[in-house]
This record gives C-alpha cells, structure tokens and sequence, in this order.
C-alpha cells in the first residue's frame, strides 16, 4: 500500500516548519529569506512525490534531521565540543 500525503497537509507542514523558523529569527533578531527556505521545503516535497522516502515517517525523519541541522546553524552549534 502506497502512502499518501495530500496538498493540503503538505500545506500545513511546510507553514508548520516556515513560522517556526520565523518566528525563531525574528526573535533573535534576525531576518529569514522565507524563499529560500520555501524552496528548501519544495525540493524536499519534490523528492518526496518521486519516491525517494519510502514512508512518510521517513520523510518527516529526513525534515526534521534537514531542519534541525539548519536550525543549529542559526544558533552557531556547529557540532564541536572541543572548546
């Protein structure tokens, strides 16, 4: 059985990911080019109509590490523990 991720709830999920980012830089004090990330999201939908998740868990999954990386770039985590 093929999943199935409508328009509509691909809608919410990409105003969901979107406002979050915002709403985080606005707060910080920066500004988001919301273009550039509504096209990160609509390549990652693209992929996702042609078959590259085999789930829709493991599309999420695949957002969620995407953005989190991305978010970790925003608050300047790069990862190194060694200072």
């Amino acid at each position: 059985m093929t999943e199935h991720l409508s328009n509509e709830d691909w809608d919410a999920m990409k105003s969901h990911y979107i406002r979050e980012f915002d709403e985080y830089t606005k707060f910080n004090g920066m500004e988001l080019d919301i273009e550039w990330l509504e096209g990160m999201l609509d390549k990652s939908w693209e992929m996702w109509n042609k078959g590259t998740y085999s789930t829709i868990d493991k599309f999420i999954e695949a957002l969620d590490l995407q953005f989190q990386d991305f978010s970790n770039l925003l608050k300047g985590d790069n990862g190194d523990t060694t200072s």
